[in-house]
């Protein structure tokens, strides 16, 4: 018997939430003066039309040419791209630049095979959910990469981060429009750890009225507006997003923090006890905890949670060195194989 996620959540959760309505403007905030133009999302600039004039495609097949344009950019000194993790840009400025985040990575290789008249697609590689704890912290991982069809029935994966080539399609595909949305999504996060504000809003927002339905574009709203303290629309925003998607874990944290805030301390535990509950058999949420346990000084507890975190999955935890970080400085545990058996 499978267990609806929703059986899970606190009864005050289990609402039928309508979505909220975002106003242009929030009381402490003010419209940027010169947004960036999401409709250069894709756009071919004459610096990327002139790379694809100079590879003389025209009379190959569409399969030399995806291999074409996938070595000169992987192998040729002048045209090598970097990954950058924290760098979202349209294709134009990727291309430009020549580095990028796998979002901006994969807008510019998009473009390139569709100025090179090849159909190429945004693919969300999703074969399982990629999880990652570090310092307590725990995050559901998303990566982007280029579906490029050589033939109707023949397509390959283009991946700038792990450097592949490839035929495997187990991905799910992404239409230019969700696409975009991601992208306005990554540039308000970037704008919020910059503690640019109003930016950070306009840009969620228009990510919003793209892809209404996206669960973690709701959730990054609602903890912009905790952050400026505007809790009620906050809650609304968090609860809507869970009904969206009644197990995503960075929800259900923001929620936690809001109650926090708001000193609404009973609702608070109900949705930690929600969180253990969706996730006790989830390896890297366990490491979680045992880092937690570990910067708080904790030691039983961090060891329990070591051991279950090992069973679930061997060996992701080496007790031996442990690495965490408190508010002043970094903590290296050597912990005896002795107290794991």
């Amino acid at each position: 018997m499978l267990i609806p996620a929703c059986s899970l959540m606190p009864e005050h959760l289990i609402t039928r939430q309508r979505k909220p309505n975002l106003p242009i403007t929030i009381a402490q905030l003010n419209l940027p003066d010169s947004p960036v133009n999401e409709a250069h999302f894709l756009t071919v600039t004459p610096q990327m039309q002139a790379f694809v004039d100079s590879l003389n495609l025209t009379m190959l097949s569409p399969d030399k040419k995806v291999t074409k344009i996938y070595n000169t950019l992987f192998y040729q000194k002048n045209y090598i791209i970097d990954y950058d993790m924290f760098t979202t840009l349209n294709a134009g400025d990727t291309f430009a630049k020549k580095r990028g985040n796998c979002l901006s990575l994969t807008a510019m290789m998009v473009a390139l095979g569709r100025a090179a008249g090849l159909k190429s697609q945004f693919r969300e590689s999703s074969a399982k959910p990629a999880w990652y704890s570090h310092n307590g912290l725990l995050a559901k991982l998303s990566h982007i990469n280029t579906l490029m069809h050589k033939t109707r029935r023949v397509s390959v994966i283009v991946d700038f981060n792990e450097k592949s080539y490839d035929s495997k399609n187990i991905g799910v595909i992404l239409n230019d429009q969700l696409a975009k949305a991601m992208y306005l999504n990554n540039v308000a996060s970037e704008a919020l750890i910059k503690n640019e504000l109003d930016l950070a809003y306009y840009y969620y927002r228009q990510a919003i009225l793209l892809a209404p339905n996206q669960s973690d574009i709701w959730n990054n709203m609602g903890a912009l507006l905790n952050r400026i303290e505007q809790y009620e629309l906050s809650e609304s925003i968090l609860k809507y997003a869970i009904k969206l998607d009644p197990k995503n874990y960075s929800v259900l944290i923001n929620l936690q923090n809001l109650y926090h805030n708001t000193q609404q301390f009973e609702l608070k535990r109900s949705v930690k006890k929600s969180i253990h509950t969706l996730y006790a058999d989830n390896p890297h949420y366990i490491k979680s905890l045992a880092e937690r346990a570990l910067i708080e000084g904790d030691m039983q507890n961090a060891i329990r949670y070591i051991k279950r975190a090992n069973q679930l999955s061997p060996n992701l935890i080496d007790p031996s060195s442990i690495y965490v970080s408190n508010d002043t400085e970094q903590l290296h545990y050597q912990l005896s194989p002795q107290k794991f058996h």
